[in-house]
């Protein structure tokens, strides 16, 4: 941290980036993650979507037509996140957590 303290700001965000050094330009970059990030790496949810029955089958690790059974079956209708033309969008969290409370339903 002693070096990106060392660096003089103001100068370069005065500075068009075509004008600055590859080292200018990662000085400043990380000046400005420990300034306003406080030096963590910021953290993106990813978007958990599987995009039809087949790409759910593969995240879940079961076979197409038992994925089309259950949804028959209206299990994964809360896991629905949108249709678009043919195409199911499923929230793969959610229709794994709605697969296993069949499933131990079920059995039960």
């Amino acid at each position: 941290m002693e070096h990106i303290e060392s660096i003089d700001v103001k100068s370069l965000l005065c500075r068009p980036i075509w004008q600055m050094t590859g080292k200018e330009v990662c000085d400043l970059a990380l000046y400005i993650k420990a300034q306003y990030l406080g030096g963590e790496e910021v953290s993106r949810k990813t978007n958990n979507y599987a995009y039809g029955v087949r790409s759910l089958s593969e995240a879940i690790g079961c076979c197409e037509s038992q994925i089309h059974a259950l949804k028959k079956r209206g299990v994964f209708d809360d896991a629905i996140v949108s249709r678009i033309g043919k195409k199911i969008v499923f929230d793969i969290d959610k229709a794994r957590a709605l697969a296993c409370e069949y499933k131990t339903g079920k059995e039960e």
